[in-house]
């Protein structure tokens, strides 16, 4: 039984801009003592034409809104319906909005909103949308996007959430109730109201869920104890049909390329090689060295580590993969999964934090309600496993276990539930390691003391590993991260904690306490300031380019004088924030409160780290290194500093110091040659005796499921600006795609062309009944992908990241379409000075650099559409420069596929519908 009185309602809209967009239908469901007693629901009559789209996603024809009752009728009846009770919808924020401003007033009913409770209460939910929680707790299928409907899902979701509310325990609710703050709003009067039924049922304490004790022994230093042999071909005999994996895995199939791979895996361990690995989509890899890696590290009692790129296969590997190897293997072992500090939670900032939740936002507040929840709950202290909104990131880097605010083992818990020290040990017995080429970077700049001993190294998706090392052997200072250092210095809970300690004390302490504390206060915001002034500065450079080189011409422009004036402003502040809050550790040290001067040791690390990254961009000089500022999403700027060349930092730190190593990607080959990997990779840098090169083609059948088409009638992009181009691809676009009929992902190489294509099609192509989705519009990429796997009929735009790491089996996608070649931008200052460095060594820096670049993309993006053996579909190359030009063929090369079509629109429109029957 609900503890109140209910109304639920929803609306539907024409948009969601209250102040210019209509409503167009509410509804709304009365729930007493937990049943529904009333129901009301009403058109409302709109003067202005309706949007096509939301007729789609509605069903309400513009006819049917002719005839509805007036606005004000039905917010008269909405009135008397709702009278004094609560009001309870999904986003309340959005609805509340729009009937304020009909009412041309706020309504006084208390509001509970139904998508905020359910973020505290399953804060590891991936979404929140009505849709994704009907599934996820199976309510009844949503019907159509109506607003009673709506409301009816609400109803059970809101009968799920108060179940949910009444199992947590007794002290739970209390801590809950706390930090709402004892308010009298609706959330206040369900917390409480859950709290007094539960008040005298019987709960015992839960353990702790993260102890931070392994539960295996360490790794023997000399090998396992019992008798285990490692022989490649007795391994390979696990993969043999009837073998013990095949009796596991459902739907197994025998792939000889396969056990070559295998083979040729163990051969690396054995030797002591570094080996690459080139293993087409549908190999199975990942089985292919886990096998091996698992074995071996059994075997000789040391680790092996597997560095992955995307999250999306470092999940697959500890979800999938290595559940499955540790039930059917005739053997225990361990396996850990590890991530950065920053990606764990600090249990001592947290509780800190809690202490101040009295001068925190309400935002604040909520947020720390649902990490009390989860904390019931997680295992890991992940970040990973809560889908943060954009507000939450400031909270979740302060409340990080960073280096700098790491007390170690004064930390009271450090020995018993901090979760970075728990991932530790449990990566110290373990025998395999997943963790991603960020933390495999961070790991070799520190020299291997970041994580315990692996000398054997495993790393997938390999193509990457180059820009990878780039990145994070280089360093960078940015809007994001300064701005994140002024909110932690503006916002402590120590600042406030110094505060509290002025006003307990008396006479001259707690003046230069306060006079301390202002001092700190004042110089950070003059640091603000400051980044704003550099912000205004930077603004207009980046009309004409995202991304400049800190050299000519940007350093023969006038800005530039505004520019290092700004920046060395910024210098001058980080010194004096550094100053000003030593000054206030002196103090809070000679009144005794250690630890809130070790709390501000961490702040002073953070600017410190911040300076010196700072200056060593400004003040780089060396050849081998390359200095830009960029911008960044939000109007934020970012310096960067980066190596020349990442191939011999990757020899020197990492495949030197590794007994072996193996990097394998299903595109590492250029033409069919790992000469261009074996270059920028570094492995080129390692005695030539020591390398093995593997290359194993795709079991898939491409000639058969692929259609390749290539268009010759379509401009040379190469000579049109993006927005010209656009006008000329949106009409050879929409005939592809309304011929095919099915699922379609576009792949761009630009933002700008992607925009300019997305606004020609979209109304068209809306028209015909498809669902038209875009990078950087519609949503982020996961939100992206499965809303684009929700619709039978729909067209995704995509860029950057779409390239790779897709994977949508059968109908799911069926067709890709490439608009240009994606070579690399010449104007990225990293690539022009790459391009530069080959050019001054008499290389050809098109022929080295740009085209190998742009061939393994292509070859990547063609790997999204064939993901298993069964799939068949189509891919559309718009660019005849594949054709039209001699280095064509290099791209044609890299492909897995002989036959391809090429031919005018129309002709190659009419091979694809022949092609395509049965």
């Amino acid at each position: 039984m609900l503890p109140a009185t209910y109304v639920v309602f929803d609306l539907e809209t024409t948009g969601l801009d209250p102040e210019k967009d209509h409503i167009i239908e509410i509804g709304a469901i009365k729930i007493k003592d937990g049943r529904v007693v009333e129901e009301m629901s009403s058109l409302v009559h709109l003067e202005q034409a309706l949007p096509p789209a939301i007729t789609r996603l509605t069903g309400i024809e513009p006819e049917m809104l002719k005839t509805a009752p007036p606005l004000k009728k039905v917010l008269d009846d909405f009135l008397g319906f709702i009278s004094t009770y609560t009001l309870v919808s999904h986003n309340a924020n959005f609805d509340i909005a729009f009937l304020n401003r009909a009412f041309g007033r706020s309504l006084p009913n208390p509001v509970l909103d139904t998508l905020e409770l359910a973020r505290i209460l399953w804060p590891r939910l991936t979404s929140y949308s009505l849709e994704s929680l009907s599934t996820e707790l199976s309510l009844t299928p949503r019907r159509r996007h109506r607003a009673l409907a709506d409301a009816q899902v609400t109803v059970e979701l809101l009968l799920a959430l108060w179940q949910r509310t009444l199992g947590l325990p007794w002290p739970l609710l209390m801590q809950l109730n706390t930090l709402n703050l004892g308010q009298d709003n609706a959330l206040a009067s369900w917390l409480q109201a859950a709290a007094r039924l539960n008040k005298d049922k019987p709960w015992e304490a839960p353990d702790e869920v993260a102890t931070g004790k392994s539960e295996e022994s360490p790794l023997p230093e000399n090998g396992q104890k019992e008798p285990l042999s490692f022989e490649p071909a007795n391994i390979a005999a696990l993969l043999e049909p009837g073998g013990l994996i095949a009796s596991f895995y459902p739907n197994y199939e025998y792939r000889p390329q396969q056990v070559e791979v295998l083979t040729a895996v163990a051969g690396a361990f054995a030797e002591g090689s570094c080996l690459a690995v080139e293993a087409g989509t549908g190999i199975g890899k990942s089985l292919a060295y886990l096998l091996p890696a698992i074995i071996w590290a059994k075997f000789t009692g040391k680790r092996v580590a597997v560095a992955t790129h995307t999250i999306n296969l470092q999940e697959q590997l500890w979800q999938k993969d290595i559940p499955r190897l540790q039930a059917v293997l005739p053997f225990k072992f361990g396996a850990a999964l590890l991530k950065g500090r920053s990606h764990y939670l600090c249990r001592r900032k947290y509780g800190q934090w809690l202490d101040t939740m009295a001068v925190q936002s309400e935002a604040a507040r909520r947020f720390a309600m649902r990490l009390l929840v989860w904390l019931t709950e997680t295992e890991t202290g992940d970040w990973d496993e809560i889908k943060l909104l954009p507000q939450e990131e400031q909270w979740r880097h302060y409340l990080a276990a960073h280096t700098e605010t790491c007390r170690g083992e004064k930390c009271p818990w450090y020995h018993n539930g901090c979760f970075l020290m728990s991932s530790r040990r449990r990566a110290e017995a373990s025998h395999i390691l997943i963790l991603n080429h960020s933390l495999l970077m961070e790991d070799a700049k520190l020299h291997n003391q970041l994580l315990p001993p692996y000398p054997y190294l495993i790393i997938d998706e390999a193509h990457h590993i180059e820009e990878v090392a780039t990145e994070h052997l280089g360093v960078s200072c940015g809007h994001k991260e300064l701005s994140l250092l002024v909110q932690a210095t503006a916002q402590s809970s120590l600042l406030r904690q110094i505060e509290l300690l002025a006003q307990r004390l008396a006479g001259e302490e707690a003046r230069q306490l306060k006079q301390g504390l202002a001092k700190v206060l004042q110089v950070n915001a003059q640091l603000a300031e400051t980044l704003q002034k550099l912000n205004f500065v930077l603004q207009p450079i980046f009309q004409e380019q995202t991304a400049w080189r800190l050299a000519p011409p940007l350093t023969e422009f006038a800005i530039w004088e505004e520019f290092l004036t700004a920046a060395g402003n910024l210098e001058f502040y980080l010194d004096e924030l550094q100053n000003k809050l030593n000054d206030l550790i002196c103090l809070t040290e000679r009144i005794g409160a250690l630890p809130l001067s070790h709390e501000l040791e961490g702040i002073v690390q953070q600017a410190r780290e911040s300076r010196k990254n700072l200056s060593s961009i400004l003040d780089a000089e060396s050849e081998e290194t390359v200095t830009w500022v960029e911008a960044r999403p939000q109007g934020e700027w970012l310096l960067r500093a980066a190596p020349l060349l990442a191939g011999p930092m990757l020899a020197e730190l990492i495949y030197s110091r590794k007994e072996a190593v193996i990097l394998t990607s299903a595109t590492l080959t250029v033409g069919g040659e790992f000469a261009y990997f074996r270059e920028r990779s570094g492995l080129g840098n390692l005695p030539s005796e020591r390398l093995r090169f593997l290359k194993k083609p795709s079991p898939f059948n491409y000639d058969k499921q692929v259609f390749l088409g290539v268009v010759t009638d379509l401009p040379n992009p190469g000579h049109l600006s993006d927005a010209d181009y656009a006008a000329a691809l949106a009409p050879a676009l929409q005939e592809i795609i309304t011929l095919w009929g099915k699922q379609t992902l576009i792949l761009f190489t630009s933002h700008r062309l992607l925009q300019a294509t997305y606004r020609l099609i979209l109304a068209p192509l809306e028209e015909k009944g498809y669902t038209v989705l875009a990078q950087g519009i519609d949503g982020n990429r996961s939100h992206l992908l499965t809303e684009f796997c929700r619709h039978k009929k729909a067209v995704l735009l995509g860029a950057n990241s779409f390239w790779e790491g897709v994977d949508l089996p059968g109908d799911l996608l069926s067709c890709i379409l490439i608009p240009r070649l994606p070579f690399p931008a010449p104007n990225h200052p990293l690539t022009a000075a790459r391009l530069e460095y080959l050019a001054s060594r008499g290389q050809d820096p098109f022929l080295n650099l740009s085209l190998p670049q742009a061939s393994i993309r292509l070859a990547q993006g063609f790997g999204r559409l064939i993901r298993r053996a069964t799939d068949k579909g189509a891919i559309i190359i718009l660019d005849k420069r594949l054709i039209s030009r001699r280095y064509g063929k290099y791209f044609l090369s890299s492909l897995p596929i002989q036959n391809f079509y090429v031919g005018q629109l129309e002709e190659l429109i009419a091979r694809l519908d022949a092609w395509r029957e049965p």
